[in-house]
């Protein structure tokens, strides 16, 4: 499983995090900001991966409306626009 809490850091004016994998006790941590007009979470996260490699990945999560999100996880990422897509994960509220 994997868990994740991210929250405001008033010092660093910044959106942390941090992740966890509990299959083999990886923790990776991550920062980033909110963009309000684009409705767009950007965080950068650097950690080891399952083998014990350190990398470096973005993680853009969008919410096209009120009962969606999408994150998108894009290994080797930097402040360029180079990416390769790693993982696309859509979340759907339930309906009451």
């Amino acid at each position: 499983a994997f868990h994740a809490v991210i929250g405001f850091d008033e010092e660093k004016g910044k959106i942390v995090g941090i992740s966890v994998a509990s299959n083999k006790g990886v923790m990776i941590f991550s920062e980033g900001e909110f963009n309000k007009d684009r409705e767009e979470l950007v965080m950068f996260m650097e950690g080891e991966n399952m083998t014990g490699q350190v990398v470096k990945q973005k993680e853009v999560t969008t919410f096209p409306n009120e009962d969606e999100r999408i994150t998108e996880i894009y290994q080797r990422a930097s402040d360029e626009d180079e990416r390769e897509l790693l993982i696309e994960v859509a979340y759907m509220r339930k309906e009451k």
